[in-house]
């Protein structure tokens, strides 16, 4: 699964275009991911350029330093906002 399956994705569901996206910049560990894909789940490809003219793209180390390869969700908050202030 890439970032613009993932666009293309919420979409659809929206039904209507999405404005920012948010995407970890952060390294994930060999060990993380690795846990990760025993579970059949696999770090998403970044190929933000495909979407990169029509959404503004955030890129930031978003990534959880806990077991599991998962958004930070106070790291996310930060992010969302720093862009209404």
């Amino acid at each position: 699964f890439t970032v613009s399956d993932h666009v293309s994705t919420v979409e659809k569901y929206l039904g209507c275009s999405v404005d920012f996206l948010i995407i970890n910049s952060g390294k994930v560990s060999e060990k993380l991911v690795k846990k990760h894909n025993k579970k059949n789940s696999f770090i998403i490809i970044d190929d933000s350029d495909k979407v990169k003219n029509r959404i503004k793209i955030i890129k930031d180390d978003v990534i959880s330093k806990k077991d599991y390869a998962r958004h930070d969700p106070d790291k996310i908050s930060k992010v969302i906002f720093s862009l209404i202030n």
